[in-house]
């Protein structure tokens, strides 16, 4: 990075950290207005810097989108529509939070540029064992895919006789539901080995229908956090291979349709997930205003934040611990004092409960957001930090590091998470690389692979 860029880079980060020191400690409405539209002026150079190396920048760029969206959209509808929302503290510091983690990723973006020295190389696609890897996954994942459908409308018919809410509080587990979390793994490990251009289509074809099955459950996020991890993986394999996708104005017309008749699919399905039959308020706005409820939650739990600490505490790694049963059984059984007064509330329960303890009850939950529990777990020296990390790690240095399918398989399935991190806890991510049913899917492939290659000498 030259000079100039780096002098213009630390000029925005500094800004973005001191408007957050005036969004914690004044509040009026004009000063709030300011700050929303400095936010979007902030984010907009900085897309505009991230655009300019799609391949290398396209993890980054997914995870801001997904910020802007569950972040960003709530204060311009404060701003617009003053009768439906009221503004108080909470959303002034609720916009000091987002200006610091704002300035902790472009920061972290920074030191990567500073620091980075590596140059890419060619890779070797077609070793001899990763083909037999390739067919391995994609035959086993054939194999699987009928389980994987007949869950989905297993829990369909969960959702039509106990409503939404029984879905996740349901704790059958039987051995269809078992085979079925080992199609998603078999497919991106398929993705890993590379597959010719006609190989990957066609898995395509068949992938994103079967993954759209999971809207007949309401569960909207899984089909649109697929298809930003597959547009990642498409912009990574062209990269490698030396061709690099440019922004025009056909991929950016074509991005803004899809995403405008996705969004009223979805808002639709939203609908009927409640149980709602009037869809004449179905819109692309209806939609932004429904996801950036997010905020609302982090303003709110900002204001309640003492309540919150009073209940639970160590939010930001609650994740990893509930979300592994061979780490939450152990330290539940032979650790109880610990696991009962330190891990046992994560944030969305916490905050579930504190707010409508009949909703929490049922089985409801009003969800989490990473930003609000690295504030409630540290502040906001913690919110700058732990932002840093991310937008280093999510800036790619070393495109050739995913010529190794393995590490190419583990980021793939981890991103996922990463890109609804926004809208979920800090470490869930890190449950797909200690989880069951990706290690074993990975090492079946290894075995299988190893095993077809010893018979073909």
């Amino acid at each position: 990075m030259n000079l100039r860029k780096s002098i213009f880079c630390l000029f925005f980060i500094i800004l973005d950290f001191l408007f957050a020191i005036i969004a914690f400690n004044f509040f009026q409405e004009k000063i709030f207005t300011f700050l929303v539209l400095y936010t979007t002026l902030s984010m907009s150079v900085f897309f505009i810097f991230l655009f300019k190396n799609l391949s290398e920048n396209i993890f980054l760029i997914l995870f801001l989108f997904s910020f802007s969206i569950f972040f960003l959209i709530n204060p311009y509808i404060s701003i617009i529509d003053s009768e439906d929302i009221i503004l108080n503290i909470g959303f002034s510091n609720a916009m000091g939070v987002i200006l610091l983690a704002i300035s902790g990723i472009k920061l972290g973006v920074f030191f990567n540029q500073m620091f980075n020295t590596t140059k890419n190389s060619s890779p070797n696609f077609y070793s001899k064992n990763l083909v037999y890897y390739r067919k391995s996954a994609l035959v086993l994942f054939l194999l699987t895919l009928p389980f994987f459908i007949y869950n989905q409308f297993q829990v369909r018919q969960v959702m039509l006789n106990y409503g939404y809410a029984e879905i996740y509080k349901t704790g059958k587990i039987d051995v269809i539901f078992r085979i079925s979390q080992f199609t998603i793994s078999f497919y991106y490990l398929f993705l890993s080995c590379f597959p010719t251009k006609k190989e990957f289509i066609n898995s395509l074809i068949l992938f994103l229908p079967v993954v759209s099955l999971t809207l007949i459950t309401g569960e909207r996020s899984q089909i649109v956090l697929h298809s930003l991890v597959l547009f990642s993986y498409y912009v990574i394999r062209n990269a490698i291979k030396g061709y690099h996708l440019k922004i025009s104005f056909r991929l950016i017309f074509t991005i803004v349709f899809i995403i405008i008749l996705s969004s009223n699919i979805l808002m639709l399905i939203s609908n009927l997930r409640i149980g709602h039959t009037d869809n004449s308020n179905i819109s692309f706005f209806q939609f932004l205003k429904q996801q950036s409820s997010t905020f609302e939650l982090l303003a709110d739990g900002i204001v309640k934040q003492d309540s919150l600490k009073r209940m639970s505490n160590l939010f930001s790694i609650q994740a990893v611990l509930n979300g592994v049963e061979a780490i939450r059984t152990p330290l539940k059984f032979f650790l109880p004092s610990i696991y009962n007064d330190v891990f046992s509330h994560n944030l969305g329960s916490v905050y579930t409960y504190l707010r409508d303890p009949v909703y929490f009850y049922l089985g409801g939950s009003f969800g989490t957001t990473y930003l609000l529990e690295l504030f409630l777990d540290g502040g906001w020296l913690i919110v700058i930090l732990v932002n840093v990390i991310i937008g280093y790690s999510l800036k790619i240095r070393n495109l050739e590091v995913f010529k190794n399918w393995i590490i190419l398989y583990f980021t793939l399935i981890s991103l996922r998470s990463i890109y609804f991190m926004p809208r979920e806890s800090l470490l869930n991510f890190m449950n797909q690389f200690i989880s069951v049913t990706n290690i074993s899917s990975l090492f079946i492939i290894l075995l299988i692979g190893q095993t077809l290659s010893s018979m073909k000498r």
